[in-house]
């Protein structure tokens, strides 16, 4: 469990705004909406500021969790799913809140047994994974342990065929390793700093370092999920981020290329307008890119 140094009052949603005249606070994340959104863009940053913002980045509307760490926002069929900390007695502890894509709260889960490791989203059955690997299972008005364990450090990947494969983030005393379950399963082990992602029917694991080279020799693996066997990687340097949009792998630093896999040669390399990018997403014509200051930048596809 977290621990507060400050004790505050917490209220769940500031004001809205709707002046598009005043400046933009830093964010650090953004995704696209769907048609039914209420924009067409949504940004977040971790002090808790929701941005809905349109085509040119004016802001539409927007949410303040005022007290919170935002700590995650996906986005799902109906809505968006965000994770957040809050200060409760004196610890800080998390919260699931669920949102329509113009920002209505439609569901909240404040009662977490524990703080949350890992978020499963398959259709829209929303589960999640506990510090010490519990899976607990979210119900619109309640949450129910399904008293399965996944250990520690544990992270749940749906495939198309409805198998799983669930990784685990590993120590000084044990690698990482992903364990697919099903006939064709298998268990691989990896150096990947982070949890593997799926990306048009592949694992891609972003590898911030392998034994036999430096730190910053960033190989961003592509794996097979049938087989668990290694397809190529793909060299690169200065990169904050990958992301999965339209079936397509984008790696986001001192340049974002995209990756249609299992091609490991880039079919486009651009640059953010605005420097080095911490963060990106992008709509039919347009992709809008976040700098490492924090600012918005649009630029156009072609």
């Amino acid at each position: 469990m977290k621990y507060a140094l400050i004790l505050m009052t917490l209220i769940l949603f500031g004001c809205s705004n709707n002046n598009s005249s005043l400046p933009l606070p830093d964010v650090n994340s953004i995704i696209t909406l769907p048609p039914s959104g209420s924009a067409p863009y949504l940004a977040w940053n971790t002090a808790g500021d929701l941005l809905w913002l349109d085509k040119d980045l004016n802001l539409i509307n927007d949410k303040k969790l005022d007290g919170y760490s935002l700590q995650q926002v996906e986005l799902l069929d109906d809505g968006l799913l965000l994770l957040a900390e809050v200060i409760k007695n004196d610890q800080i502890v998390d919260q699931l809140i669920k949102l329509s894509f113009s920002g209505e709260q439609l569901a909240k889960w404040s009662e977490l047994p524990n703080s949350v490791d890992s978020l499963t989203i398959s259709q829209n059955n929303l589960s999640f994974i506990a510090f010490m690997g519990d899976e607990f299972q979210l119900n619109r008005d309640s949450i129910v342990a399904t008293g399965k364990n996944y250990g520690w450090k544990a992270s749940i990947i749906m495939l198309d065929s409805g198998d799983r494969i669930i990784c685990n983030a590993g120590d000084s005393s044990r690698p990482s390793k992903c364990i697919k379950e099903g006939k064709q399963g298998w268990i691989k082990e990896g150096p990947w700093g982070t949890y593997p992602k799926l990306c048009a029917g592949y694992l891609v694991e972003d590898t911030y370092y392998k034994p036999e080279s430096s730190y910053d020799n960033l190989q961003v693996t592509i794996r097979d999920t049938t087989s668990g066997e290694i397809i190529g990687e793909i060299a690169l340097l200065e990169v904050n981020s990958t992301r999965c949009i339209n079936d397509q792998l984008f790696t986001i630093g001192k340049t974002i290329n995209i990756y249609p896999l299992p091609q490991l040669e880039p079919t486009s390399v651009t640059q953010c307008t605005g420097g080095k990018a911490k963060d990106m997403t992008v709509s039919a014509t347009e992709m809008v890119c976040i700098n490492e200051s924090g600012k918005l930048f649009s630029q156009s596809l072609e």
